[in-house]
């Protein structure tokens, strides 16, 4: 049974190990597309005050199906990060973010 009950799956485990604040890098992943852009860019600007969309660097797969959307976003809290999973997960434009 989990210490966290109320814990989400897009809520960050061992909040011990992460310290704020921090650059941290994402890579984002879903279909090929100007939505999938489109939806990551406005997230992310959201949710990142001052986030400079232009660091946003897109990595197509080999296929070309799927794109890969690499950036590294300055965190401040343990709550920023929890809402900004919850919003990548939430895209239907969002297949994974690690």
């Amino acid at each position: 049974m989990s210490d966290q009950p109320d814990r989400k799956p897009t809520d960050i485990a061992n909040a011990d190990v992460w310290h704020f604040p921090m650059d941290y890098p994402l890579n984002i992943i879903g279909l090929a597309g100007d939505d999938l852009l489109t939806s990551v860019r406005g997230i992310l600007l959201t949710h990142i005050p001052g986030f400079d969309a232009a660091t946003l660097t897109i990595q197509p797969s080999s296929g070309g199906k799927y794109h890969s959307i690499r950036t590294t976003v300055p965190l401040d809290s343990r709550e920023q990060v929890n809402q900004l999973y919850a919003a990548l997960a939430a895209s239907p434009h969002v297949k994974t973010v690690v």
